[in-house]
């Protein structure tokens, strides 16, 4: 009876365990055992004796047989691991555990043991070996193309029969970049390659991989031929596709980093037997995930390098040129100074320093333009704009450097009226920077073409010269930031390369698209520029926004000096050179001048009488700018007197310089340099004069 309530309590662990329990006879002969035939599909013949062995892998089977009749002979326990088949034809890990049951006697009564399932254990470690040899490869290397082609080798066999990588170009495309099949069928890849090649994606499919890219969605298709027998007819051309190469099951996801799609791969089995779940794509996502950001990364990487090249290539370039034209400004000053020279070469020397000062002035402009673009703080007084007053007016400013050239300038307008929501000045500078750029590298006796006509909806400004022309491969940089298609120290042509960047930037705030064309080198080129027209424009999209001080021309006519007769003006200045000149050009114009070098100076002559207006520099020794007119405009209040117009005139260009001083107590911010004509306007202005400068 004690025997009997032992076995029904053995019978009863063993049923509540999820292990299947075994047992053998003394010599290691099993009888049968019923978990086993059910989970292996053996007959209860098939098991009996060593029977039991043929379920095991074949690449383990001799091992695990040598194993068990070593622990027969020494009565040792047995332990060890191995594959077993299923009834389906698949095989999982099973870890297995044998004891010797020994009688009182001293005899080997049985063998009982345990076989537990290990395989979801198995395949996470396997994951995790896997995962960190991945992501050893994703290290290792910043060129991203070669990296991911080791991935696809690497996911063939383990997660995958047939892994194809692809990457998403800077034009939205996507290409494949690496095949991998786990067989030895070369023509077979070939094939894949072929078509891949061939493959047009539409972007808007549902399914398949531009839909895993668009949306960013891992697509798991357990089984293809159901998935081909339920998809739309015109999304078969893809399943078509895997059913030729006998493909069973698929994966395809996404490579996103940082909220940005920048590719995909896919993953396929051909083995009838093995079918993807989602513990399967979870381990496909977690390798995409790794593989995508190793790919940011690189793109990072590289493009920090290009950045860094391009850097190094502008500074070096902006360093010729504001060198160039000094040389000829100091060395021109120089020689005046010490050489008494006639009438017309001393005109021609003065005409040369201010040929080259006005081409360091542009320079500034540009980066200027640039810094205010890239910051997002660019200015523009939108409002209705005849272009062809714009294309006009441009020409003409243009017109004498192509005469000086010999060149051809060619004026057609096709509509009779262009009108577009825009800063007028600005698109003024978008035209100029164009013609300058074409009369720039045209050579003599060329020809350089303006159109103004009308396109659908937008109007279209055109230039085309009989130039250099652009090399095909330098065409998609053209408008980009400090690019150039010569670099090398022996160019023709000098400049930023920042002239065709600002007109894209200018255009794109107007709302419009460039493009450039060209049939190669020594064929000329075209630039057009397109604009929305005001009516067909929404309305309210743009409103007027102030402006920096608009620039004027630089003539300086002598009826007009003494237009601010009259005035009494401060100027708050430590550099002598400046101070100097600002006092006589103010003074040519009529105006009283009391000079200062320093802040503290400047509010002691204020103490002593009064200004009609001040010029104050912002960068001074002991206070600077902004505290002189902040302690100038506490005492004012103070004294309950009216705030007397100040202008800051300054090298500090920025919009943020602008902001600051106006917020300090400025009424107006010039940046410097000026031209004398400029600056007596911007005084009279201030000052409440009508009368023209």
């Amino acid at each position: 009876e004690r025997a009997h309530a032992e076995y029904d309590r053995y019978r009863s662990l063993v049923t509540a365990t999820a292990q299947v329990v075994w047992t053998t006879d003394a010599a290691g002969r099993v009888g049968d055992i019923p978990a086993w035939r059910a989970m292996t599909g053996q007959t209860k013949e098939e098991v009996r004796g060593r029977g039991w062995l043929d379920a095991v892998h074949p690449e383990e089977r001799e091992r695990t047989s040598q194993l068990w009749f070593r622990a027969v002979e020494r009565r040792s326990i047995y332990a060890t691991e191995y594959r077993l088949r299923q009834r389906d034809g698949s095989y999982r890990d099973f870890a297995v555990r044998g004891v010797p049951v020994i009688a009182e006697d001293g005899s080997l009564r049985e063998w009982v043991g345990t076989l537990s399932d290990i395989t979801e254990r198995k395949q996470r470690e396997a994951t995790q070996r896997f995962l960190v040899e991945a992501s050893a490869l994703l290290a290792a290397s910043l060129d991203y193309e070669t990296t991911l082609q080791s991935v696809a080798r690497l996911s063939v066999p383990f997660l995958a029969d047939w892994c194809i990588v692809y990457v998403v170009d800077d034009d939205g495309a996507s290409r494949p970049i690496a095949v991998t099949h786990g067989g030895d069928d070369a023509a077979q890849v070939e094939l894949v390659w072929e078509l891949e090649r061939r493959e047009n994606r539409d972007p808007e499919a549902t399914t398949g991989v531009a839909n895993a890219i668009r949306t960013g969605q891992s697509e798991l298709y357990a089984d293809i031929v159901s998935s081909a027998e339920a998809a739309p007819a015109d999304e078969m051309k893809g399943f078509r596709i895997a059913r030729e190469l006998g493909l069973a099951s698929a994966m395809i996801v996404p490579l996103v980093a940082r909220g940005r799609t920048l590719g995909a791969i896919t993953f396929a089995t051909s083995a009838p037997r093995r079918r993807y779940g989602l513990s399967d794509l979870a381990r496909a996502e977690d390798l995409a995930q790794r593989a995508a950001f190793a790919v940011d990364n690189a793109r990072l990487y590289r493009e920090a390098q290009e950045a860094n090249r391009l850097k190094d290539e502008f500074l070096a370039t902006l360093s010729h040129e504001l060198r160039t034209p000094l040389t000829s400004i100091l060395g021109w000053t120089n020689l005046l100074r010490s050489v008494k020279f006639d009438e017309a070469t001393a005109a021609r020397a003065l005409e040369t320093i201010e040929r080259n000062a006005r081409s360091q002035k542009q320079l500034v402009d540009d980066l200027l333009d640039a810094s205010r673009i890239i910051t997002g703080k660019l200015r523009l007084d939108m409002k209705p704009t005849e272009l062809r007053e714009v294309v006009e007016a441009a020409c003409e400013a243009v017109r004498p450097a192509a005469q000086a050239k010999g060149i051809e300038l060619a004026l057609t307008i096709h509509a009779p009226a262009n009108v577009v929501a825009g800063d007028a000045e600005r698109l003024q500078q978008v035209v100029w920077n164009l013609l300058s750029n074409a009369v720039k590298f045209t050579p003599e006796g060329g020809r350089v073409e303006v159109r103004l006509e009308r396109a659908g909806t937008q109007a279209r400004i055109s230039v085309t010269d009989t130039g250099e022309g652009v090399k095909a491969e330098f065409l998609p940089f053209v408008f980009d930031r400090f690019r150039q298609a010569d670099q090398t120290t022996t160019r023709t042509h000098g400049g930023l390369g920042l002239g065709l960047a600002i007109v894209r930037h200018l255009a794109e705030l107007h709302g419009g698209t460039v493009g450039a064309t060209s049939a190669g080198e020594g064929r000329g080129s075209t630039f057009e520029v397109r604009l929305p027209l005001l009516e067909y424009a929404k309305r309210g999209d743009s409103a007027p926004v102030e402006t920096e001080q608009p620039h004027a021309s630089a003539g300086e006519p002598a009826e007009q000096q003494a237009a601010l007769g009259g005035l009494r003006i401060l100027i708050v200045e430590d550099e002598p050179d400046t101070r100097m000149l600002l006092g006589k050009a103010l003074e040519r114009y009529g105006a009283a001048v009391r000079m200062c070098e320093l802040a503290e100076e400047a509010l002691a002559a204020l103490e002593r009488g009064s200004f009609d207006c001040i010029l104050s520099d912002i960068a001074m020794p002991g206070e600077d700018g902004y505290a002189f007119i902040e302690k100038l405009r506490k005492r004012e209040a103070a004294r309950g007197r009216v705030p007397t117009p100040a202008i800051a005139f300054t090298a500090y260009a920025r919009e943020e310089d602008r902001q600051r001083a106006l917020d300090a107590g400025f009424q107006l911010h010039l940046a410097k340099p000026i031209a004398p004509k400029e600056l007596a306007e911007a005084v009279a202005g201030i000052v409440g004069r009508t009368s023209n400068v």
